[in-house]
């Protein structure tokens, strides 16, 4: 079967062909976390079922830049285990770098702060 290891998984929608316990059943058998209530920026994959799935699953997906697929294309790699490749969309990783550039800033800042507090002037020449 699929690995989903670690994984966070919401489904929206309907399915004419797959009941709702049964798309929870795949994803938990492919080690996968299930997030029931919503989207979030922490949740890796939204599968969508065929019928209603504009709501705020998928509104909150785009949002987030989290990666969607179909409930038949999802079932039938459950089904057939075909690997699931978790891409990290663009937008996340352009938020994420964004985020490892500004931590290392304020890392790199605060050793030269510590580094003028300790280093005594009398060694500079002028001082």
């Amino acid at each position: 079967p699929m690995d989903c290891t670690g994984k966070r998984i919401a489904y929206t929608g309907t399915s004419m062909q797959y009941d709702r316990q049964e798309v929870y059943s795949a994803i938990t058998a492919a080690k996968g976390e299930i997030d029931y209530n919503s989207v979030t920026s922490k949740t890796d994959l939204l599968v969508i079922g065929d019928q209603n799935p504009e709501g705020s699953k998928y509104k909150n997906a785009q949002k987030h830049g989290t990666p969607t697929v179909s409930v038949r294309d999802f079932m039938a790699r459950a089904y057939d285990g075909t690997p699931w490749s978790f891409p990290v969309p663009t937008q996340r990783a352009a938020k994420q770098s964004q985020r490892a550039r500004a931590k290392a800033d304020k890392t790199v800042a605060q050793a030269v702060r510590q580094m003028a507090r300790e280093t005594p002037l009398s060694g500079f020449v002028g001082f």
